[in-house]
């Protein structure tokens, strides 16, 4: 059945705006690919060039310069965190009436055949009703 989502609800969604994992998981597999890459030269196999930079270069770089970079990626991801809220995969395109809980798809109806009116289904839950 659809309810609406609870306040509680939506203040916990609005909290997320605040966590740091995302960022952080972000940040380690971004510098993990781009270590990989440097290590066996993907950027420069596409580039026509045979190799990548030698493993002993790659750990001197990481040793003086990798945890000022590593902080600064985390620190702008996290305020882009905060300022444009969590990544969203998916974004609902879909509407549903607050009377008939009918679904569609966004458009130019603003009201429904049942005199309900049309919200973002980001609105509201599905709860599974036990019987």
């Amino acid at each position: 059945m659809w309810i609406r989502k609870t306040k509680q609800t939506r203040s916990l969604e609005k909290q997320q705006r605040f966590s740091f994992k995302a960022p952080l998981y972000i940040s380690i597999g971004c510098w993990s690919v781009g270590i990989l890459g440097a290590i066996f030269g993907w950027p420069s196999k596409l580039a026509g060039w045979n190799s990548g930079f030698p493993l002993t270069d790659v750990i001197s770089w990481l040793k003086t310069n990798f945890i000022i970079f590593f902080i600064i990626t985390f620190i702008l991801l996290y305020i882009l965190q905060v300022i444009f809220g969590p990544v969203r995969f998916q974004t609902s395109n879909t509407v549903i009436c607050n009377k008939c809980f009918k679904v569609l798809n966004k458009g130019n109806i603003s009201d429904c055949q049942c005199n309900g009116k049309f919200e973002s289904l980001e609105e509201w839950e599905w709860i599974e009703k036990n019987t």
